[in-house]
């Protein structure tokens, strides 16, 4: 497990001392309102968070805490998980409301993915976010991915976004 240091923020893999505010962020509607798993309850909560504690002991990468480096203030998750419908590593990312439009979900979610690419080898990733959701598409194609598919497990409006392929 690593952590990692960028000009504003320190990232490191989730860990008990996060996990409040972990709690929190994934029972907020603003937060994850959006996302594949919507707003979850204590015990899927305690679930989706050892299944990312698993996959740092598993792979050696997963999901990190994402903190301002200036007073440790937690900001949200950022990190990779493996998809269960074989489109292989996620980019996920997700930043506490209050806090948005700061450019932290581009620093972390760009962090994230370049140790994901120069430190573990991937040649791939993808992210998966809607269509009516604009910051989302923002920060990926701000971080270099691309749009692949504009209808993702035949539902239309989700979209597949992975890093550009090595020619």
């Amino acid at each position: 497990m690593v952590d990692i240091t960028t000009e504003r923020l320190c990232m490191t893999p989730v860990c008990d001392i996060h996990l409040d505010a972990f709690r929190r962020l994934h029972g907020d509607p603003r937060v994850v309102g959006g996302m594949k798993h919507g707003v979850l309850d204590t015990a899927e909560v305690e679930a989706l968070y050892a299944e990312y504690r698993a996959s740092w002991q598993a792979h050696g990468i997963g999901i990190w805490s994402v903190l301002r480096r200036s007073d440790e203030f937690y900001l949200g998750i950022a990190g990779l998980w493996m998809r269960e419908d074989g489109q292989g590593w996620a980019l996920r990312y997700a930043i506490d409301p209050d806090h948005r439009g700061l450019g932290f979900a581009r620093e972390a979610a760009g962090a994230a993915l370049d140790h994901a690419l120069r430190m573990h080898g991937l040649n791939r990733v993808v992210a998966v976010t809607r269509d009516i959701n604009e910051a989302s598409r923002r920060v990926l194609e701000g971080i270099g991915m691309v749009r692949e598919s504009d209808c993702l497990d035949g539902v239309a409006g989700r979209l597949l976004y992975a890093t550009r392929h090595k020619s």
